[in-house]
């Protein structure tokens, strides 16, 4: 049960701070989703953004405009959405692996004052300005400051979930290679 809105060039799908009552699939179009005005991350046909504040019931923490000429969006209620995502395990832990790295992006654009990294230099400095203590790899503590200065609200329990999503040999922190894997460092990028 989900409506269709058409959205313009610069036209706003959701704004910071608004409640989330809503996800919003992309049928076409490209829409950019900002904090502060610095692009988080970009997202095409296919593509879900409004997600967070859904999953977790809190405000939006970005907002999200169309940048093409023209979107089309679809529109779930926040309701419909959690029923979906109840109903099948496996859709509900790949969405929170997704909702978990993408709040770190945003953590590390509002922490940085920057778009985020499109190629792999500029992904490298971000991580050693993530890299807080100088210790060669993201832990807990830089994780925990970079959430906080977001997010007054996160949990520990968030914030260690967050960490998870990235940790991907398990080890307690991130590596310059996880990190480059979790965030799709592809060849044509790496230029």
């Amino acid at each position: 049960n989900m409506d269709e809105k058409i959205y313009f060039k610069d036209g706003l799908i959701y704004e910071k701070g608004q409640s989330g009552n809503e996800v919003f699939i992309i049928e076409s179009g490209q829409v950019e989703v900002t904090i502060d005005d610095h692009v988080v991350f970009s997202l095409g046909p296919g593509e879900l953004c409004g997600e967070h504040a859904v999953i977790f019931s809190k405000p939006r923490n970005t907002s999200a405009k169309c940048v093409s000429e023209q979107c089309l969006v679809h529109v779930l209620k926040a309701c419909d959405f959690r029923k979906i995502v109840n109903e099948s395990p496996s859709l509900r832990e790949s969405l929170r692996d997704i909702t978990h790295r993408r709040e770190f992006q945003k953590a590390l654009v509002y922490t940085t004052k920057k778009a985020f990294p499109q190629t792999e230099s500029e992904l490298r400095e971000a991580f050693e300005e993530a890299d807080y203590n100088r210790s060669g790899k993201i832990d807990l503590a830089d994780i925990t400051m970079m959430l906080k200065q977001m997010d007054t609200t996160v949990t520990n329990n968030e914030i260690r979930e967050i960490l998870a999503s990235l940790d991907l040999d398990e080890n307690g922190a991130v590596n310059w290679e996880e990190f480059k894997r979790v965030f799709g460092m592809t060849e044509s990028k790496q230029l």
